[in-house]
């Protein structure tokens, strides 16, 4: 396994969109950058890398800083320092949306006209919620 020098720690946080959160909290950082991240999931990831010009010696160092605090694996960590290649975590993801929401007048509709609870329109599909309140319309309902 090939280790990195600390330039290849920093290229991998400046590819991958890691900040200084050091100089976020406008502290000085002493002897290492202080870095962090945050994914789309809303998990931190936090890493500090030397200012030393040297590299990591142990394998095994590597290893965990690459499973406990990058999140990635040694390919996706060389793709990143090597070829500008930023990599993908599981955590990067944006939660896949519900569906297609309900449209704002018609849950104001069933909601504020037709009386019916907030929590259960969100959990109506749209096709129902539609026929809900043409129900509620045919019913009379319009005419109040």
């Amino acid at each position: 396994m090939t280790l990195p020098t600390y330039a290849d720690l920093k290229r991998f946080c400046e590819v991958d969109g890691w900040y200084d959160s050091a100089a976020a909290r406008g502290a000085r950082s002493g002897d290492h950058f202080r870095n962090a991240r945050v994914l789309r999931d809303g998990t931190r990831l936090r890493t500090r890398v030397s200012h030393g010009s040297g590299s990591i010696r142990d394998p095994e160092t590597f290893k965990d800083i690459l499973r406990s605090q990058l999140r990635v694996t040694g390919e996706q960590f060389w793709l990143a320092v090597d070829k500008g290649a930023a990599p993908h975590r599981p955590g990067d993801a944006a939660p896949e949306p519900p569906g297609p929401g309900l449209p704002y007048d018609l849950v104001k509709n069933l909601t504020a006209r037709a009386g019916i609870p907030l929590r259960e329109v969100l959990s109506m599909g749209k096709d129902e919620a539609v026929a809900l309140w043409q129900e509620w319309l045919t019913q009379g309902g319009g005419d109040q």
